[in-house]
């Protein structure tokens, strides 16, 4: 299954492939993992702790523009409100009127940016 994952990466598929991303803090001890598995219609996307017990989830809307999704908690409640414009790569994560987080995507390089799939 793994070759047939990492084959459809060079394709228009591998937004539909699986992932597992492991978080470390600097010293190299785990924190938070996101992990992703098929996804066809509707991308969900798990948050695990260090244990990799469930804390929440990324659900994408059924019907948005921009790909939008919900930020929820592991039983099923609503975190925060993602805020952003879905042309740009600037992500807010509002609760109760208030920014919790943000995420933003920085220039690589050409090279990068044209050549491999890394972000920064």
């Amino acid at each position: 299954m793994e070759i047939f994952t990492r084959l459809l990466r060079f394709t228009n598929y591998k937004s539909n492939t699986p992932f597992h991303v492991e978080l470390r803090t600097p010293s190299g001890e785990p924190i938070p993992s996101v992990q992703r598995g098929i996804s066809i219609f509707l991308s969900k996307v798990d948050v695990l702790d260090e244990n990799n017990d469930g804390v929440g989830v990324f659900k994408q809307k059924l019907f948005s523009i921009g790909g939008s999704f919900r930020v929820l908690g592991n039983e099923n409640q609503e975190l925060c409100t993602p805020k952003g414009k879905w042309t740009g790569w600037e992500l807010k994560f509002i609760k109760n009127s208030r920014e919790d987080a943000s995420v933003s995507k920085k220039w690589a390089s050409l090279s990068k940016e044209l050549f491999t799939s890394a972000d920064q």
